[in-house]
């Protein structure tokens, strides 16, 4: 099975899980727009685009039936848990720190494809429960708390690009991660 097929399967669990069909592809989306206009190499773009398709394979666990601090305890250690699962599949090497880090504090040292994942996924997660425009704002109030600064800019940048449905769409359609 391609490394392509692969991804999409255990995207598609992670999907199914969260119960949004189309999150895993629409983080993936605007992860790679984002480190496109960063001007970063096809290879880094790939491998972010990637990366954010499967960073939240670890919260499989997370189900409702668990409690409140079981869940929380989950989500916290999903990235570390999404490498380790990724890593004992094999095929994924390449992965492996940008997922481990994709909710690390703007002042680690980290992948870039690690803070753009984590802007992208708050600002795709935010769109779902408060829309576009206050989604941008959870971006902007988490700048150089939450996230890379220079990320941001570059995010919103991106989603300044087009607007309404138009923007949606975009995210949703810009074409394969590869």
């Amino acid at each position: 099975m391609s490394r392509n097929v692969r991804i999409r399967l255990l995207a598609a669990v992670v999907d199914a899980h969260l119960g949004d069909p189309r999150r895993s592809e629409a983080i993936s989306r605007l992860t790679r727009l984002t480190l496109e206009r960063m001007g970063l190499s096809k290879p880094t773009v790939v491998r972010g685009a990637e990366a954010a398709m499967i960073c939240d394979i670890g919260l499989i666990d997370s189900s409702s039936k668990k409690s409140e601090a079981a869940r929380r305890s989950i989500y916290q250690l999903h990235p570390e848990r999404s490498a380790t699962i990724l890593a004992e599949m094999g095929g994924f090497e390449d992965l492996l720190a940008i997922i481990r880090c994709h909710h690390a504090r703007p002042t680690i040292d980290a992948p870039i494809e690690s803070f753009v994942i984590c802007a992208c996924e708050a600002y795709c997660d935010a769109v779902g429960v408060r829309g576009g425009f206050l989604a941008r704002d959870v971006l902007r109030c988490g700048m150089g708390v939450e996230f890379k600064a220079e990320v941001v800019e570059h995010v919103l940048a991106v989603l300044r690009s087009t607007s309404g449905e138009e923007r949606e769409d975009r995210i949703a359609t810009a074409g394969p991660i590869s």
